[in-house]
């Protein structure tokens, strides 16, 4: 086949599509898939950004098919705004298409987080808020999980937003909660030149940490393996996108500050060379 950029490893020939494409077939047989969509971005004085849904699985293609790589939300720092949700990321296989959704955006301040392949992280508005539902809509096995809890009044820090391999940290007094982790890709795709988050080589798809919302001395979450964006490491700062290409959600930010955008997604196709 042809489409995406090409590779080999362990026997198996790889394509990996950063933006949509065809996936072109010269001869039929079996194929693995990873897709992954785009994530959410992290809420302003809200939440961490979910991470996109992550599905994976093998199937027969007798045919081209159409891949659809979904774009990371942008992030704002309106905190009346409603959580920016991440684009799905699609493949049309002859057996049926395959969606991975995008993230769900972290809670902003007056808004709740945003449903998705993982939920958004909620924020902290006076009283404790729960995350956004992952695996939306669902499927099976899961394709995410849930955003983190926020916790309420004096410091309304912010949960983490949910990653496809763990839901996202509840927040807890001056601290933002962690994002959830991602998970590590099969190992037909664990080439060792290939690397899709740089703390984490191999992983995809975590979530993006919770911001603390009023508290000058509160610490914001850290994003998950797997492409997470960290909240704001002090009251002060923004928070860190999502990685490209990981489906990573982005860090959330305090007050007046801008939540980290969401990271585009990915899929990634192999059959034996």
């Amino acid at each position: 086949a042809t489409g995406g950029a090409i590779s080999y490893y362990g026997g198996k020939t790889i394509h990996t599509f950063t933006s949509d494409g065809t996936f072109n077939v010269t001869t039929g047989g079996n194929v693995e898939y990873v897709i992954v969509g785009g994530g959410g971005a992290g809420g302003a004085q809200g939440g961490g950004g979910g991470a996109g849904g992550y599905r994976t699985g093998s199937t027969p293609v007798n045919t081209n098919l159409t891949v659809t790589v979904g774009d990371g939300a942008t992030a704002d720092s309106d905190r009346n705004n409603t959580p920016a949700n991440g684009e799905p990321s699609s493949v049309n296989f002859p057996a049926g298409t395959i969606t991975s959704a995008g993230g769900g955006g972290g809670g902003a301040r007056f808004d709740t987080a945003g449903t998705g392949g993982s939920g958004g992280g909620n924020n902290g508005n006076h009283s404790p808020s729960n995350g956004s539902a992952g695996n939306t809509p669902p499927v099976s096995p899961p394709q995410g999980n849930t955003g983190g809890n926020g916790a309420g009044s004096p410091t309304e820090a912010s949960g983490g937003g949910g990653g496809a391999g763990a839901v996202g940290g509840n927040a807890s007094s001056n601290v933002g909660g962690a994002g959830g982790a991602g998970v590590l890709v099969p190992t037909t795709f664990r080439n060792p030149a290939t690397t899709f988050d740089p703390g984490a080589q191999w992983y995809l798809a975590g979530g993006g940490g919770g911001s603390v919302s009023t508290s000058p001395t509160g610490t914001g979450g850290a994003g998950g393996d797997g492409g997470g964006g960290n909240a704001n490491v002090t009251y002060n700062g923004n928070g860190s996108p999502g990685t490209t290409n990981t489906g990573g959600g982005g860090g959330a930010a305090p007050y007046q500050r801008t939540g980290g955008n969401g990271g585009s997604g990915l899929v990634l196709i192999a059959y034996p060379t």
